[in-house]
């Protein structure tokens, strides 16, 4: 529960758009005071994507847009970057890279131009920030993701046999986590090179988010995923905090998730009317909105805000959820 003195605060979360924009009748209409996206805005890291998710972003209600880099965004991680370009073979020229992904910076120096509508690019660290609503907002933005191989190379990855020993700098005061990829164990089975669902979110992250418990984490990458859930956390002492012995699962609960939105051939005949009346309901407000206000200290509010979808639901909705800030 937040405090008598605290200010609500809206915030609009989306991620991994892959260079699209929202068609007419999924465009967010709604007015909030933050937004955030959690990466992957391009798909291939080119130009023309930075600026088709420079107007996504925009067009969106909110006097102040956060946005952290994905693994996609390799044109903003210059080491991989250099990489990328000697690995380049055949006809491609020196001139077809700059025309397609720029000179190394220019894809960053779009984000400085945007600052004027509002458009604020994190790297890693801790930002504070005064928000019109009058409320105070510090965030901590890490776009790091472990690596799923040794071939799959992204931007701003790691080596996940690494994962146990990252350290997240993340501070006790932190209301907010922003991040690419998810925690081990909240949203984050994907199938792996075999077609098995496997668990790829990072352990060492989730371990930082129970020492700081934060009021929000937000996050995409695994797009199949989608979904929210408020955790209560267990008030005891954890040598090595996972979601098996950290979460008080009975106080906790899932908000919605696509398995609970979308219907499926073992659904009953009522279910599945439930469930596309409630999707309806939902396209209708072009949003899936969050009722619960997590409770600071106790409570963190995990979403997996991924955005591109699949033959069955292309497009996921963007999520609303309200937070309470101290005021500045």
């Amino acid at each position: 529960m937040a405090s008598t003195t605290d200010i609500q605060t809206r915030f609009l979360i989306i991620s991994d758009t892959h260079g699209q924009e929202f068609p007419h009748e999924l465009k967010p209409q709604v007015g909030v005071d933050v937004a955030i996206h959690c990466g992957d805005i391009t798909q291939s890291s080119t130009l023309e994507e930075f600026k088709t998710g420079l107007r996504l972003l925009g067009d969106i209600n909110a006097p102040l847009k956060l946005i952290i880099s994905g693994n996609h965004e390799f044109s903003l991680d210059t080491p991989i970057f250099k990489k990328r370009i000697s690995e380049v073979s055949g006809n491609i020229t020196a001139e077809d890279i700059k025309k397609g992904f720029g000179d190394f910076g220019e894809a960053r120096q779009l984000f400085e131009t945007a600052k004027s509508k509002g458009i604020v690019f994190l790297d890693e660290g801790i930002y504070h920030f005064n928000l019109q609503n009058g409320a105070s907002l510090t965030v901590y933005a890490s776009p790091h993701t472990p690596s799923m191989s040794a071939l799959d190379e992204g931007a701003f990855q790691y080596d996940k046999e690494q994962d146990h020993s990252r350290q997240w700098p993340v501070e006790p005061n932190v209301d907010i986590i922003i991040t690419h990829g998810p925690p081990k164990g909240i949203f984050d089975r994907a199938l792996d090179s075999d077609d098995k669902m496997k668990s790829i979110g990072s352990a060492s992250l989730f371990a930082a988010i129970f020492q700081s418990r934060p009021k929000m984490h937000c996050f995409g990458h695994v797009h199949r995923a989608w979904g929210a859930k408020l955790v209560t956390w267990r008030n005891v002492a954890v040598d090595r905090p996972s979601h098996l012995n950290a979460i008080d699962n009975e106080a906790s609960h899932v908000v919605e998730t696509l398995d609970s939105l979308l219907s499926t051939p073992f659904d009953s005949a009522l279910d599945a009317v439930r469930k596309r009346r409630k999707l309806e309901r939902f396209l209708s407000r072009r949003c899936c909105t969050v009722e619960d206000m997590p409770k600071a200290g106790e409570q963190t509010l995990f979403i997996n805000a991924a955005i591109e979808g699949d033959e069955c639901q292309p497009m996921h909705l963007p999520w609303v959820a309200t937070i309470g800030l101290p005021a500045r």
